[in-house]
């Protein structure tokens, strides 16, 4: 009998475990879990946090982590919040940070490949023996999942050529 008991206690546990397993994180999720909230504010000021908690979405998302959108900003004297005043130059730039597919690092070919952003601006994108470089910006991190998205941690904020700071 306790047999039993416990056979059974095992595979209701087992499929509990199954039914109850975490979904997977939205790139919103991913991104305020790790060192990205100064990128996240920006997202957030430009009205896109709903997109981005959006499971379905399938982007590329090559996000500047907090030191990479300082460094960015410091040499202008600017801080993060110059960019989010402003939703308009906010949405530019988080666009200019998307391509609308996934895009792992490993289907990137050696040499130069150019992607469209969300906002229709070409990105650069060369993979060498040193790295991956999206405009000349390395990739520290490629291949973040964030459910059905992929994530390149920027060491860099990528900025569109429209937008001078």
């Amino acid at each position: 009998m306790m047999r039993q008991f416990v056979s059974v206690f095992i595979v209701t546990f087992i499929l509990a475990n199954a039914f109850f397993a975490a979904k997977a994180a939205t790139v919103y999720e991913t991104l305020e879990s790790l060192k990205y909230t100064e990128y996240l504010d920006m997202v957030k000021a430009a009205g896109m946090d709903s997109q981005f908690n959006d499971s379905s979405v399938t982007w590329t998302v090559f996000a500047a982590n907090n030191t990479g959108v300082n460094a960015t900003l410091a040499p202008k004297h600017l801080v993060v919040s110059n960019i989010t005043s402003n939703a308009t130059e906010s949405k530019d730039i988080i666009e200019y940070t998307l391509y609308n597919h996934t895009l792992l690092s490993d289907d990137i070919k050696t040499g130069t490949t150019i992607l469209t952003a969300v906002n229709g601006m070409n990105l650069t994108v060369v993979k060498n023996t040193t790295g991956i470089f999206v405009n000349g910006i390395m990739v520290v991190t490629p291949n973040i999942t964030a459910d059905k998205s992929v994530i390149y941690e920027m060491d860099s904020l990528l900025i569109p050529p429209d937008i001078k700071l």
